[in-house]
């Protein structure tokens, strides 16, 4: 891999690990994160609207992936980060990948090795380790309520890369700005009907770093996130870009930790190597058969 290649891969996983700091630093009483994720998406929506255009005999598949990648799984994952640590949320976003092996098997009938099966058990056996692990809640909230959030992400997110993986000729950032128009929909019906004191965070001191932290997450984590991965998909193979979800989560979990403070138990270390391993197993005899939705589109991003 070329040098500038190198570093576009490096920059895109220093800027989706760095955003789950960004998240857990701004969204919160005063800044609640529906109505984070509903800016964030309508203000990307409003950029690639220029994108849009009416897909025949596609839409209701493009739609229903909409409420899965724009809409559901910000409201989860958002509303997750607020209730355990950064590090766990990014540890355990990672079992998208082995939800979505499971999914393809099930609805796209698809054959897996006994390799990718014992990935997917080590990757979840990971995960409720890192769930029986005490002290990783945050704001005084149990810490399985938040990691059954980032478990619910990344369902939503797995059946949605089912439903991308059955489109046909739809380029990448066109099903993005679908997903954008969708999850704004969806964000803004649920923030308006749970949610209070949502102009909190336009006000006072919170307003500057509110809007900075928004920025971060349309124009970094989603503009050039995935305009940077889809490229790098144009000039190589799968399997070798498809590892920007573990470096970004590595980025994460040590960026938690040297941020933010969080603590690194002998739980989370356990759990997020067995959760990392499985994925890799996973990643790399996936892009060996070819097959497998979770590596024919963009990885599960915050």
């Amino acid at each position: 891999m070329q040098l500038r290649f190198l570093l576009a891969f490096l920059a895109m996983c220093l800027v989706w690990g760095f955003h789950f700091v960004v998240l857990k630093l701004t969204v919160g009483e005063d800044a609640p994160p529906l109505f984070y994720a509903a800016l964030r998406m309508s203000i990307l929506a409003l950029i690639l609207s220029p994108l849009l255009r009416i897909h025949k005999g596609q839409m209701v598949r493009i739609l229903l992936a909409g409420i899965c990648l724009g809409g559901l799984n910000y409201a989860f994952m958002f509303s997750a980060i607020t209730r355990v640590n950064a590090s766990v949320v990014a540890i355990v976003l990672e079992s998208y990948v082995p939800i979505a092996m499971v999914l393809s098997v099930i609805f796209l009938h698809e054959k897996i090795g006994w390799r990718r099966v014992g990935g997917l058990v080590a990757a979840l056996a990971g995960v409720v380790l890192i769930g029986s692990a005490k002290g990783v809640a945050s704001l005084g909230v149990a810490p399985l309520l938040g990691i059954a959030f980032t478990f619910a992400t990344a369902i939503s997110e797995a059946f949605g890369a089912i439903l991308v993986k059955s489109t046909r000729d739809v380029k990448p950032l066109a099903l993005l700005a679908w997903f954008a128009l969708v999850g704004s929909v969806v964000l803004w019906t649920a923030t308006l009907l749970f949610e209070e004191n949502r102009m909190l965070a336009l006000q006072g001191e919170n307003r500057w770093p509110f809007m900075a932290a928004l920025a971060y997450s349309v124009l970094l984590a989603s503009l050039f996130g995935h305009s940077t991965y889809y490229w790098l998909l144009s000039k190589f193979p799968v399997s070798r870009v498809s590892p920007s979800t573990i470096v970004a989560t590595l980025i994460g979990v040590m960026a938690s930790v040297a941020i933010l403070n969080e603590p690194l138990t002998w739980q989370l270390i356990v759990g997020g190597v067995m959760v990392i391993s499985g994925v890799w197993v996973i990643i790399r005899r996936s892009a060996h058969d070819d097959k497998t939705p979770a590596d024919s589109i963009a990885p599960a991003e915050n």
